[in-house]
């Protein structure tokens, strides 16, 4: 159920930001996704399924166009990329953004929290 959330709620993202474009450049609009996993990770094929949804929701005006197995460069290259604008999306972990802040380094703590719940509230409030 989690995974669906998540997918759910990177789904409306990605929507609300076909809606922040100009009517003329909302005509259709190709996000770019990389990440370094194989085809056959589950997350890999979540993102497949998110581009899929994201073409049937937008009725074909928004594509997600996705990159996987590092095509486009390690998860801190990716990363980067997606500072410059050269990449839209990317998948990371809390290591890979430890290079960009510090303040990532706490969730590589381990048992920092004491179950979901406990992450829930203080990741969420």
């Amino acid at each position: 159920m989690e995974k669906r959330t998540h997918l759910f709620l990177l789904l409306w993202a990605f929507l609300m930001t076909l809606f922040t474009f100009p009517a003329s450049a909302a005509e259709r609009v190709t996000l770019k996704l990389a990440h370094n996993l194989e085809r056959s990770h589950v997350v890999h094929q979540a993102f497949e399924q998110m581009a899929k949804e994201v073409k049937q929701l937008s009725d074909g005006k928004m594509t997600i166009r996705i990159y996987p197995s590092s095509q486009m460069g390690s998860a801190r290259e990716t990363m980067e990329l997606l500072q410059n604008g050269a990449l839209d999306m990317t998948k990371g972990s809390a290591s890979d953004l430890e290079s960009f802040d510090n303040v990532y380094a706490i969730y590589n703590l381990p048992f920092l929290f004491k179950d979901q719940t406990h992450f829930n509230k203080v990741v969420f409030g």
